[in-house]
């Protein structure tokens, strides 16, 4: 998969930006073939960006007829920056909508450890004042709703950062994210959050996840079923943190071999529920 395109955001959204900003989208010039789109948000605990949660993945949405765009946001940064970023590129994915003949409102995200949680952000906390202050500063969203054009139509979180419980977290992700600020942290406890307006989302994670507990998954689970949001969840036993589409091209083999027979299905399955929504 060549990505034959970068945009971006800030420039395509006509914001200033000093030099530790990132904010852009990589995609090539290739249509959707069955009418949806896919932004990839890799993790990397919100002080990097994985590499190998982009192309890798990118390319198995695409070999099932997304037309997908891999977000590169801005990480050591405090809240909302990422989230803005983010919101940024699901507004420009769907402006681009009928260039790559997909449907504006089928719009999908799949995201990975703290990728899963800046994704989750999407979903769940949208209309959160702090993230709504910024946008309504820039020109495109003082004329266009911000939830109609920055909600994610589904998710899928994978091994995500969701809760900031203590003991029961990777800290990491939220130290850099709000930088110590212990009541941003609790804000930001994704399952606290979760509300009728959330968005349906396909869940998975390993039982044995070193960095991230599987607690974060179903804990998030737990919520959506107390406020009837439709959801999938998916829980292995074994596979070490960020085996992303768990193939030679991106892990150890000795990585692969510790981890389920039957890991790597987590894409397939997540397609199959893509499909039972209408969206492949």
């Amino acid at each position: 998969m060549i990505l034959t395109n970068k945009i971006d955001l800030y420039s395509h959204f006509k914001m200033e930006k000093n030099g530790l900003l990132e904010g852009y989208l990589s995609f090539d010039d290739e249509p959707s073939k069955n009418g949806s789109a896919m932004v990839v948000i890799a993790g990397g605990g919100y002080n990097h960006v994985s590499k190998r949660e982009q192309i890798s993945v990118a390319r198995k949405y695409r070999e099932a007829g997304f037309k997908t765009f891999i977000l590169h946001y801005s990480t050591q940064v405090k809240f909302p920056t990422a989230l803005v970023e983010a919101s940024l590129a699901m507004a420009y994915v769907r402006q681009v909508s009928a260039k790559f003949c997909f449907d504006k409102d089928k719009v999908c995200g799949v995201g990975f450890s703290a990728g899963g949680h800046l994704l989750g952000c999407l979903g769940i906390i949208f209309d959160d004042e702090i993230l709504v202050n910024e946008l309504k500063k820039i020109e495109f969203f003082k004329n266009n709703d911000i939830e109609e054009n920055v909600k994610p139509n589904l998710m899928i979180l994978s091994y995500p950062v969701i809760s900031s419980e203590k003991d029961r977290c990777h800290q990491g992700s939220f130290n850099e994210l709000c930088c110590g600020d212990n009541r941003l942290i609790d804000q930001l406890s994704l399952e606290k959050r979760v509300n009728e307006n959330s968005v349906s989302a396909f869940i998975w994670s390993t039982a044995n996840d070193g960095s991230v507990p599987v607690y974060s998954s179903l804990s998030l689970a737990l919520s959506y079923h107390k406020f009837k949001i439709p959801f999938a969840l998916h829980v292995f036993e074994k596979g070490k943190h960020g085996l992303s589409v768990g193939t030679k091209e991106v892990n150890d083999e000795a990585d692969l071999l510790q981890a389920s027979t039957d890991y790597q299905k987590w894409v397939e399955l997540s397609v199959n529920w893509l499909k039972d929504k209408g969206f492949c």
